[in-house]
């Protein structure tokens, strides 16, 4: 049982790689720093009869954060971070469906500079809504979403604690179904993240 409700049966399973670069800007509480962050990403997904995926992704993840003021300075984090989500797509027709996602991820990465020993955690948690349209072996889904980021970045010097600037982002992604159950997917996002990503998925 789960949330008093049973367990449907799993009627498909998948598994993505997928390749992501993210910029955006973090408040501190004496300034504002820019966040530019690389992911590699392996995603699991299990999706119900009922039409509720879920799924979980872990990854490696590189942190490079930037001084918007005074001089230019660098930091830079090698990590990993691990992420569970649900989906549940809302047929509208034969070719249109509303899509929604629930996320957290949480990241853990350390200072790879020589002699420093800093760490930094950060946390998200991300729902999106948007609204897909099945053309033949292509799918487009307009999107928007709403990220709450906050974390800290501790070490010798003491703790900094940090949150995202902006919380809102919008973009758009393509999907191209090379066969049964597998694709490959480009996704853009603006906004409050400004980011890019490539996937490639396959169910089995």
């Amino acid at each position: 049982m789960w949330g008093g409700m049973p367990l449907a049966n799993a009627e498909w399973s998948g598994v993505s790689v997928s390749i992501s670069e993210v910029d955006s800007d973090w408040i501190f509480e004496n300034d504002r720093r820019n966040a530019d962050i690389s992911r590699l990403d392996l995603q699991f997904e299990e999706k119900t009869s009922s039409g509720l995926g879920v799924g979980a992704n872990i990854g490696q993840i590189t942190t490079r954060i930037s001084n918007l003021s005074g001089p230019r300075n660098t930091v830079k984090f090698d990590g990993s971070y691990f992420g569970v989500y649900l989906r549940y797509p809302i047929p509208m027709g034969e070719i249109f469906s509303l899509q929604s996602k629930l996320s957290y991820q949480y990241h853990s990465a350390t200072q790879i500079d020589s002699g420093v020993n800093n760490q930094i955690e950060l946390r998200e948690l991300g729902v999106e809504l948007g609204l897909s349209g099945q053309f033949g072996n292509i799918r487009i889904t307009p999107f928007a979403i709403f990220s709450d980021v906050s974390g800290d970045i501790s070490g010798d010097t003491g703790t900094e604690i940090f949150e995202n600037e902006e919380s809102v982002s919008s973009g758009i992604s393509f999907d191209i179904f090379v066969e049964h159950g597998g694709y490959i997917r480009l996704r853009l996002t603006s906004g409050g993240q400004e980011s890019a990503s490539l996937s490639f998925a396959r169910g089995f």
